[in-house]
């Protein structure tokens, strides 16, 4: 079963932010759009793909703000990537290693991305496709976010003045003044079959501006590309719920709308998964109270509360039941092993 479309919450700060700053009603407009609050908290959860995109159309109509996708991410760093990248391309010889990093992790930013390079003897074309939606709008929307993720990266190796030769995309919505400025010597192409970027083949091989020092951790944890693999539906929707529990219970009928399928067709599809509802969210929150108790310092009280449990007994009682051990005893546990002493209470 294919994935529900979806993208790491990361990529939607930016709208957050740059809306928060022209005075729009962010939060007002996440709940009609019915998608979680307090995304900033979350930059590594991941979001439904088509309401997302419905959130940004409906504001940008409604206040009459154009080229909101290039607007809102044009001071796009690789910050904003996934931590698996990050540290994979801070290992990098070169841009063309740097590329080929994001090319075996594109997934963790959408299941649905993929990236390929079209090479000849003077340029490179770095194509980056996103698959889920057929929407005029969407693939602009889509486009831009993608193509200033690319240039991102290269500007990494080929410094902030980077511009690519071509900006291809899907869509063939005209680009305004915006981006005519910050991109004066690039040519735009329109309704081609998937976005790229064009650059000069002699970037493959820059090294990066600034050498990066790994953490102990990342050191002693590289990443494995082998164990990046692609997601079926149910593991979709177990990552996309996780931003949704903090704001009450995600009811089926919700969790059916994110999947754009029927509560019968969802429930069907979770019983080949070989679990129900309830299992699923059991787990997800079992999930989430195991890493929040090891790696942060929320007191039991306020981690109950996160996961919109009724109170502070019953999430631990419900702990208690899945693993064993009451929540203070299995940070107990972690504590002594790392010599750190959490809040408990």
């Amino acid at each position: 079963m294919k994935p529900i479309p979806s993208f790491r919450a990361a990529h939607m700060i930016p709208y957050l932010e740059y809306l928060r700053s022209v005075g729009s009603p962010v939060e007002s407009e996440l709940i009609r759009a019915k998608l979680p609050t307090m995304l900033e908290e979350k930059p590594n959860a991941y979001l439904p793909l088509l309401p997302a995109l419905d959130f940004v159309k409906h504001i940008s109509y409604r206040d009459g703000i154009d080229e909101i996708a290039f607007r809102s991410h044009q001071q796009l760093e690789i910050e904003s990537l996934s931590k698996e990248f990050q540290t994979l391309a801070h290992q990098q010889p070169t841009l063309k290693a740097a590329l080929e990093s994001f090319q075996s992790l594109v997934m963790l930013e959408d299941p649905y991305l993929k990236l390929w390079f079209e090479v000849d003897e003077e340029q490179v074309k770095v194509c980056i496709f996103e698959g889920s939606s057929n929407d005029i709008l969407d693939t602009h929307i889509n486009d831009w976010v993608l193509i200033l993720i690319l240039i991102s990266i290269v500007r990494e190796f080929a410094g902030s003045d980077f511009q690519p030769d071509t900006i291809a995309f899907r869509s063939t919505v005209v680009n305004g003044r915006c981006c005519q400025q910050e991109f004066p010597n690039t040519l735009f192409v329109l309704g081609k079959s998937v976005a790229s970027i064009t650059l000069p083949r002699y970037l493959l091989s820059l090294p990066p501006l600034k050498q990066q020092k790994l953490s102990a951790t990342e050191k002693a944890t590289p990443v494995q590309l082998s164990e990046i693999e692609p997601i079926d539906f149910t593991t979709s929707l177990k990552q996309i719920l996780p931003a949704y529990i903090s704001d009450g219970y995600p009811g089926i009928e919700h969790a059916a709308e994110i999947s754009l399928t029927s509560v019968r067709t969802l429930q069907r599809r979770l019983r080949e998964s070989g679990l129900s509802y309830s299992d699923l969210i059991q787990q997800i929150r079992l999930e989430e109270s195991s890493k929040l108790l090891r790696e942060t310092d929320l007191n039991i009280l306020d981690i109950s509360s996160q996961l919109s449990y009724k109170n502070q007994a019953h999430f631990s009682r419900a702990f208690k039941r899945q693993t064993g051990l009451t929540p203070f005893r299995y940070r107990a546990q972690f504590s002594q092993q790392d010599g750190y002493i959490h809040s408990v209470v």
